[in-house]
């Protein structure tokens, strides 16, 4: 009987810790955290006041298929989602269907989908690439409203031939501008939406390719953001590389000095984890290892762990 009396004791006291423990991490959320578990998340979008796409990540279920899990995409990013956080599509924009063929995903959208604000089509058309490129097996997105496949959007911006990530994302360009004969670098940058702090990706245009990615590297860490409400954490605190990056098995090692790092010398929180997400943007790299002095640095001290993007979940919401 102790020994039950014991034991329950001890199981009411682990669930009251649990509860703190749930209730605390609910209220010093993080804005990215590591994905450690088996746990299913996929990223929505929402606009602000400014007409900047917010990435959202929200918990999914494993067992539904991708075209339910686009159907409540759609139908989330047609309503607001909190304080200063706006709808992308219009209301009562529905996703009728999904069809994946040879890696070529067909979206087809309700006549409401015409509906939404002009000066929101280019956004509307880069989180609809987004949208459709974070599922496994999907290269690139094509729009139809019923069965007209669109080939420009209903005010005039050109819908590529090859529809991905490669349009960018928060581009600061007019509706008309050519999408075509550029290269894009898209970089993270920080965010303040009635009091909240979100990571944003913005892509810079670049007129020719980089091929070396130290290139890409050093343009990451000088790139000042030309809309002053995102801030940019490297470019502030003057990160510099120290030799040129090396890349092995789709890890790239990156070797910066000290100013990456805090007084404790662990990486400072949002400068690595904006470069983490900057640079797994570049094709074929997995993984980022970040080096000052030949030592491996994490957010938690000096060890030789690389860090992936796959693994990274900002701007959870419920």
């Amino acid at each position: 009987m102790r020994k039950q009396q014991a034991l329950g004791i001890l199981a009411a006291a682990a669930l009251l810790a649990g509860g703190f423990f749930f209730i605390n991490r609910q209220e010093t959320k993080e804005t990215l955290r590591v994905n450690s578990t088996s746990s299913c998340m996929m990223q929505m979008y929402a606009l602000d006041e400014q007409n900047t796409l917010i990435p959202l990540s929200i918990p999914c279920e494993e067992k539904d298929h991708m075209k339910k899990r686009l159907q409540q995409l759609v139908a989330k990013m047609s309503k607001k989602q909190g304080e200063g956080l706006l709808p992308v599509f219009a209301k009562d924009t529905k996703l009728e269907d999904a069809v994946l063929v040879d890696q070529t995903l067909t979206l087809q959208f309700n006549e409401a989908f015409l509906n939404y604000e002009k000066e929101h089509e280019l956004r509307v058309l880069e989180a609809i690439a987004w949208l459709g490129t974070q599922f496994e097996g999907v290269a690139q997105v094509q729009i139809a409203i019923g069965d007209d496949t669109l080939q420009t959007m209903p005010n005039g911006t050109p819908i590529p031939a090859v529809l991905n990530r490669k349009i960018g994302i928060n581009n600061f360009l007019t509706s008309t501008s050519a999408l075509h004969d550029s290269d894009a670098m898209t970089v993270f940058y920080t965010k303040e939406v009635m009091d909240k702090t979100f990571y944003v990706p913005k892509t810079k245009r670049v007129s020719a390719n980089l091929s070396d990615v130290d290139a890409y590297i050093d343009a990451i860490l000088a790139d000042v953001s030309v809309n002053s409400s995102l801030k940019q954490p490297l470019a502030q605190e003057k990160v510099k590389t120290t030799a040129a990056s090396v890349m092995r098995e789709n890890v790239l090692q990156v070797h910066l000095d000290n100013r990456i790092l805090a007084e404790d010398q662990t990486a400072k929180k949002q400068a690595y984890e904006t470069l983490i997400l900057s640079l797994c943007m570049l094709d074929h790299v997995e993984q980022v290892q970040v080096l000052v002095d030949d030592v491996a640095v994490t957010l938690h001290g000096m060890n030789d762990r690389s860090c992936s993007a796959a693994e990274l979940i900002y701007n959870e919401i419920e």
